[in-house]
């Protein structure tokens, strides 16, 4: 893969990593829960393009690991999706304690 497409596909990510370090840290903690799920997606989908690129690389070595590491990924995908409500409601629980 070209350095400059690699690099430009990361913009966004380390946008939204400068600005999780400028909250406090009951909002830190849900913006990482979002950033959290969009990276689980990002790595699913480069895990399935890597899978795609296998044959045309001549690289069917890698599939069986690339596969794995794409199962992880998924349950891990769904993981945080599973407790994106948990993590924002114990966030307003958190906001309501501090207010007052």
């Amino acid at each position: 893969m070209r350095r400059d497409v690699l690099c430009s596909s990361c913009l966004p990510l380390d946008r939204l990593a400068r600005s999780l370090g400028t909250c406090d840290v009951g909002r830190r903690v849900l913006k990482n829960t979002f950033a959290n799920n969009a990276f689980e997606n990002f790595e699913i989908a480069a895990y399935k393009s890597l899978l795609a690129l296998c044959g045309a690389a001549g690289a069917s070595e890698a599939r069986g690991l690339l596969e794995q590491s794409l199962q992880e990924e998924e349950r891990m995908a769904e993981w945080v999706d599973a407790n994106v409500e948990k993590v924002t409601l114990q966030f307003v629980q958190h906001e309501e304690r501090q207010a007052a």
